[in-house]
């Protein structure tokens, strides 16, 4: 008599896993992205990784003024733009 397997013992497949497809046990998700290959002009990252560089842009900022307190939110709207500057070009 076969037994069923439980919950903890059947294999988990997360949110973020893209699908198999039945008949090649391929990913249902395309390799590439598709498109006709031309580059849009813009660089592409998450924000994570913006938000990185725009934190390591505003540092650096503060680093050449001393980290005299008050200039924060003015580095870090500098930094932003040119970061955004940078990717856009």
């Amino acid at each position: 008599m076969k037994t069923r397997q439980t919950n903890s013992e059947m294999p988990v497949r997360h949110k973020g896993m893209p699908k198999r497809t039945a008949a090649t046990g391929k990913s249902a998700r395309p390799d590439r992205p598709t498109g006709d290959g031309r580059a849009s002009g813009r660089t592409q990252i998450d924000h994570v990784e913006r938000y990185g560089l725009i934190a390591r842009a505003a540092y650096f900022r503060a680093e050449r003024r001393g980290f005299a307190s008050g200039g924060e939110l003015q580095d870090w709207l500098e930094a932003e733009a040119e970061i955004e500057r940078l990717l856009n070009s």
